[in-house]
């Protein structure tokens, strides 16, 4: 899990989606370290859950990953009564930190979109209906007419 970027490659690529996760963007001061091949991570990892009930063992998780945190074993043995028990949660994170990381993250997605919105809606900068008036918007320097088309 310390190598896990959160790319969602290994989900994709599973056959019969026995692999889930779930990211959270950081905010940009956030360190959230580096994998072992010095990838910076970007992303929390709230959620890695792998059902070893519905996994075939077909391997295909393990080569688009990135960072090489998956690894197929000789281990396949996995017997339980309950099926339950075969749901297998890599995440480390606690449910205070992932409350803290979605609170961050909320925060920092509302200032993005405050940026994007005009301060004031914009006025037109027409200085006679002329130029609107066949459907141009654009403002039209002084002097200068439209031509017909």
């Amino acid at each position: 899990m310390d190598d896990c970027i959160g790319c969602d490659q290994c989900a994709m690529a599973c056959p019969v989606d026995c692999i889930s996760i779930e990211t959270i963007k950081s905010a940009p001061e956030d360190n959230l370290g580096t994998t072992s091949t010095g990838q910076k991570k970007r992303l929390h990892v709230p959620v890695f859950d792998i059902d070893i009930a519905k996994c075939c063992y077909c391997g295909l998780c393990v080569y688009p990953c990135p960072t090489e945190c998956i690894k197929m074993t000789d281990v396949y043995e996995f017997s339980e009564f309950d099926r339950h028990n075969l749901i297998y949660s890599f995440s480390t994170m606690t449910p205070a930190e992932i409350e803290t990381a979605k609170a961050k993250a909320k925060k920092m997605e509302e200032e993005v979109a405050a940026k994007k919105r005009p301060l004031r809606p914009q006025q037109s900068r027409c200085r006679s209906q002329s130029c609107c008036a066949g459907g141009d918007r654009r403002p039209q320097p002084e002097g200068s007419q439209q031509k017909p088309e």
